[in-house]
């Protein structure tokens, strides 16, 4: 059974909420909060991983920053070191 109220949201949830429902071709924005809703439920109640997966071109970026992270510390104390 379905009651009507009504919510006072801050003008950035309200922005979700519209994107959710374009993004998903949903008719209402309460059909929106709804599915969003029940998504947050399904997520924090499903018994997933906790850690959360990295794309492997993240992981690519970040060895290679590290990597040249490195190589400047390197070269650093080899500046000092003549």
């Amino acid at each position: 059974m379905k009651k009507t109220t009504s919510f006072h949201l801050e003008e950035d949830i309200l922005n979700e909420i519209e994107a959710y429902k374009k993004e998903y071709n949903l008719s209402s924005r309460n059909v929106a909060l709804e599915r969003m809703l029940l998504e947050r439920r399904f997520l924090i109640n499903s018994p997933i991983q906790k850690e959360v997966a990295v794309p492997v071109e993240v992981k690519v970026k970040e060895e290679k920053k590290n990597s040249i992270l490195k190589k400047s510390i390197n070269k650093s104390f080899d500046d000092m070191a003549h």
